[in-house]
């Protein structure tokens, strides 16, 4: 696996799907996807679910909403203590983490 994209969610339905989508257009597509749900109320939980049969794709529900964001600098990534989860669960070398809201390029990866 090539690299771990990770996106915390908290109630992004207006926006979740398009940011999955966007991760599977990618012209590269050796990598693995998690989501983090953390305890989202709205409909984004359900959107995260509808893609757990898709290949490399986890979601871990969290239940609530740690709150702690914090930039890890020295591997360049967007942490939060869930992605802290996420990433101990990745089995790439290589972990980013991407807001609900991000659509990244198809060249991104």
């Amino acid at each position: 696996m090539k690299a771990t994209i990770v996106i915390p969610n908290i109630n992004g339905k207006g926006w979740l799907r398009d940011s999955i989508e966007s991760i599977y257009a990618q012209t590269e597509q050796d990598f693995e996807l998690i989501v983090v749900d953390n305890g989202s109320t709205d409909e984004s939980l359900e959107q995260a679910r509808s893609y757990c049969t898709r290949p490399n794709f986890t979601l871990i529900e969290n239940g609530r909403n740690t709150l702690l964001w914090v930039v890890v600098s020295v591997v360049g990534v967007c942490s939060t203590t869930v992605v802290s989860v996420a990433v101990s669960a990745a089995v790439s070398s290589a972990t980013t983490a991407a807001s609900s809201s991000s659509r990244p390029m198809p060249s991104s990866l």
